[in-house]
């Protein structure tokens, strides 16, 4: 009995890496569509402005990617205090000393 739960959750917890697994390739995909669609009117644009346009969006995409890495980090540095002001425990609140 014992070795048919421990098989059966087994076999749940593979089951559950392949649906994540399709998952994500599925995501990639629609994602690449998207970019595709978006793309698509950009090649009717003359060379130079498409290479604009290009690095235009390029530029987008590392300022919002550094803008998250940002708030990433000081949410880092708020669970670091929260630890610090609460004796090393967390879960107290956010860099605020409890008494």
């Amino acid at each position: 009995m014992s070795s048919e739960i421990h098989t059966n959750e087994a076999e749940a917890k593979s089951e559950r890496q392949t649906l994540s697994e399709a998952l994500g390739d599925v995501r990639q995909s629609l994602m690449r569509v998207a970019t595709s669609i978006v793309r698509l009117p950009m090649s009717a644009l003359p060379k130079e402005s498409r290479s604009h346009f290009e690095n235009a969006g390029s530029e987008i995409s590392h300022g919002l990617s550094s803008l998250l890495r940002s708030i990433a980090d000081g949410m880092d540095v708020a669970d670091d205090n929260d630890d610090e002001n609460n004796d090393g425990k967390p879960g107290k609140g956010l860099g605020r000393k409890q008494e």
